[in-house]
């Protein structure tokens, strides 16, 4: 499932793809997103979702499903991207 989201001031618009639901959050007062808006004060959050709805997608694009496990594959490219040297972490 893929969220789209949507940011203005301190307020956060989140809209699962595929779901009938949405949820807001004032994330100035409320950073750790406990509290819906949509839920808890439905006046101030009509204001902001109006804003924030111009800034997403006006329909939701098709799921690209996964494909299937390519077993052609025997070992991994190690020169697309080089491995991070754990010893190196504190």
């Amino acid at each position: 499932m893929s969220v789209v989201s949507a940011w203005i001031a301190n307020f956060q618009l989140c809209r699962a793809c595929g779901k009938p639901f949405e949820e807001l959050y004032d994330l100035e007062n409320d950073p750790m997103q406990w509290t819906n808006l949509i839920h808890s004060d439905l006046d101030r959050a009509e204001v902001a979702i109006a804003e924030l709805k111009t800034h997403l997608p006006a329909f939701e694009a098709e799921e690209i499903l996964k494909s299937q496990k390519d077993d052609s594959i025997k070992e991994m490219d190690h020169t697309i991207k080089t491995r991070r040297d754990l010893r190196s972490l504190k």
